[in-house]
Formats: structure tokens, sequence, C-alpha cells
């Protein structure tokens, strides 16, 4: 049985631990903050981007680029994206999951790591590894991320896979994130009801009717579309990155959090342990007293 000196130093120990708990729940809560607000506020930019090729597409019909179009089922390209830190309760677990389920359900896979826990399960795993980037900073900007898209390009265009997806932790709330897998190559440019733009009959009649010309665009439709379609890409893998960085602190504040009530729970668990066992002594010490007493 331990002694009251014992249970002393791990109250102690746990109080201690849950200040630390607390202070990285603080940390992880200030820095979601951030990345909330930017994550939510660039998730419109993508799609504006896409509806701006689709127009295009709609009026120059002889546009086609190797990012638009199928390919024949072959090797695929997993950009992951995990944690630099531990400590954030099953966020890298269920990344790797959605991994290893797309190992099993693909052909064949290679990967770009973000991030060095998953950088270490893979090479552990023996998974193809392309390239590793942990040094990203926490709110990167497109200039940050334009190695990795460029990267992802290099190796679509040079034919060695036939599809490239994001596996990444999509945020949804403070207490809620969901494992996603997006396809980001070829693309799929589709947009919802409410963003459909005018077919092509109907585009011919309003300019019959206002007598409007074609929009000119230099240099010319095709060059606008090659870049659109690089800056998608780049802009998709930042979305990526700030959905998976708000989720990593999301995860975070919450097994912080969980940690601190856990260690107060035990510390107030172990104070009553200590009083009972306190109180066992005493009365111990005070029954030899009375004890002694009638002896004499």
């Amino acid at each position: 049985m331990a002694t009251t000196r014992e249970i002393r130093k791990r109250i102690k120990s746990i109080k201690s631990t849950a200040k630390i708990t607390k202070a990285m729940e603080l940390v992880a809560a200030s820095k979601l903050r951030k990345v909330e607000t930017r994550t939510i506020s660039a998730r419109s930019y993508e799609k504006e981007l896409s509806l701006l090729v689709l127009k295009l597409l709609a009026l120059d019909k002889k546009i086609s680029h190797p990012f638009l179009n199928p390919r024949p089922a072959g090797k695929t390209l997993l950009v992951v994206f995990t944690s630099n830190r531990g400590l954030a309760g099953a966020y890298n677990l269920n990344v790797i999951k959605a991994v290893l389920e797309e190992n099993e359900k693909e052909k064949a896979i290679a990967i770009i790591a973000i991030g060095k826990k998953g950088e270490n399960f893979f090479i552990k795993a023996g998974l193809e590894l392309k390239a590793v980037f942990h040094n990203l900073p926490t709110l990167p900007t497109m200039y940050d991320v334009r190695p990795v898209s460029r990267l992802v390009s290099e190796i679509f265009l040079k034919n060695e896979v036939s599809k490239v997806k994001l596996i990444f932790s999509n945020y949804l709330s403070p207490v809620r994130q969901e494992v996603v897998s997006n396809t980001l190559l070829p693309m799929i440019l589709e947009p919802k009801e409410s963003q459909r733009f005018l077919s092509e009959e109907e585009f011919n009649k309003l300019l019959k009717k206002y007598t409007l010309l074609p929009p000119i665009l230099e240099p010319n439709y095709e060059e606008i579309v090659n870049l659109l379609l690089k800056k998608i890409i780049e802009e998709k893998i930042l979305q990526a990155f700030f959905e998976a960085s708000a989720s990593e602190h999301a995860a975070r504040m919450l097994a912080m959090r969980n940690a601190t009530e856990a260690a107060e729970e035990i510390s107030e668990e172990l104070i009553l342990t200590y009083n009972s066992l306190r109180q066992t002594i005493i009365t111990r010490e005070l029954t030899e007293i009375v004890t002694g007493a009638e002896l004499i």
C-alpha cells in the first residue's frame, strides 16, 4: 500500500501535468482560431476558379488539356497530409487508415507525404515515397505550396501515374473532423446547380439579341485555361493544407482538454485516498494512545 508521502508526490506530479496539458489546450485553441478563419474564407476561391475554367471551355470546344483527360487505370499518387507533432488524439491514425484503405483498393500507389508522422509510418510500412515535405509554415501561401503542386503536375504529365488524390482531414467544427480522399487529377469540373452557366445555344441567342461580341482574351483561351488549371491545383493543395491544419489543432485542443479533465479526476481520487489514509493513521495512533493510557 502506498504511503502518504508517495500519494502526495503523485498528486503534485499529476497537477503539474494538468497545468501543462491545459496550457497546450489554450495554445492549440489560439492556433485554431487563426487557421479556422483562413480555412473558411479560402473555400470559395477554388470553386470560382473551376467555374471560370468551365465557362472558357464552353466558349471554345477545341481546348484540351492532359489535366482534364481521363486515363486508363494505373498507379495512383496520394498526397497525404499529417502532422509534424503528436499529442493530437487519433488525428494522424485516421489519415493513415485512409491511406491503407486506398492501398488495398488501388492497383498500386506512390505517396507524397506532408508531415513527419506520415513519413515515419510510410517508411516503416515499406510504401513508395516520391517526396516528403515537413517545413511548411503554419499559414502557408501559394508560394509555399508551389513546390508540391509543381512536383504533382510533373509526375502526372510524365504519365508516371494515372490519378492523383489528396488525403487529408476535412475540418467541419472544433469537435468534428472527417478524413476525405479527393481526386485532384484528372480534374472533374462539375458546377453545382446554382452555378450553372449559359449553354452555347443560350449564349448565342444573347449575342444576337444584344449584338454582343464574343469576349476577346489575350494571349488566348488555351493558355489562360492552362494557367488557371495550374492555379486550381495550387489552390486545392493549399486548401487541403488549411483543412488539415485546422483539424490538427482542433484534435490537439480536444485531446489536451480530455487529458486535463482526466488528470483532474485522478487528482481528486488520490486526494480522497490520501485523506482516507491519513484518517486511518490518525485513528490508529489515537487508539494506541488510549490503549497505552489504560495500561498505565
